[in-house]
């Protein structure tokens, strides 16, 4: 049975300067940092913004070097990310999963060198899943 998912879950976006952009975005599409991922926004790591109803999220990494994104995540729920781990361990596509402390992710790339990422925010539901003796 092939695993669903819920939707594009967030975009990767490479910007020059994350406040000039954060600027932009909430002027341009009033799109507002998201308070729940702050932990995120490291040096190396994405500031999340989304929309008003946090419809449409986006992940702002700095970096004068990156090319344009070509990351696209999926959103899922904890039963589905297990499905598709299975799934992409099986055809040998899973390049690793990640434990973002409040959400999963699984990378994979396409053969035409496309980055995908499938995304649990369940925390506590896959933990208990991936980790069923913790």
């Amino acid at each position: 049975m092939q695993p669903s998912i819920q939707g594009i879950d967030h975009l990767h976006v490479y910007v020059n300067d994350k406040t000039l952009a954060v600027k932009w975005f909430q002027d341009t599409l009033g799109f507002r940092p998201l308070s729940k991922f702050q932990s995120w926004n490291t040096q190396s790591g994405p500031l999340m913004i989304g929309d008003q109803q946090n419809r449409a999220l986006l992940a702002l990494f700095e970096s004068s070097h990156e090319q344009p994104s070509r990351v696209i995540a999926f959103g899922c729920s904890a039963e589905n990310f297990i499905q598709w781990r299975a799934k992409l361990t099986a055809l040998d596509s899973l390049d690793r999963l990640a434990d973002h402390e409040i959400s999963f992710s699984l990378y994979f790339t396409d053969p035409f060198g496309n980055q995908y990422e499938i995304t649990c925010h369940d925390h506590q539901t896959l933990s208990g899943l991936l980790y069923p003796e913790n």
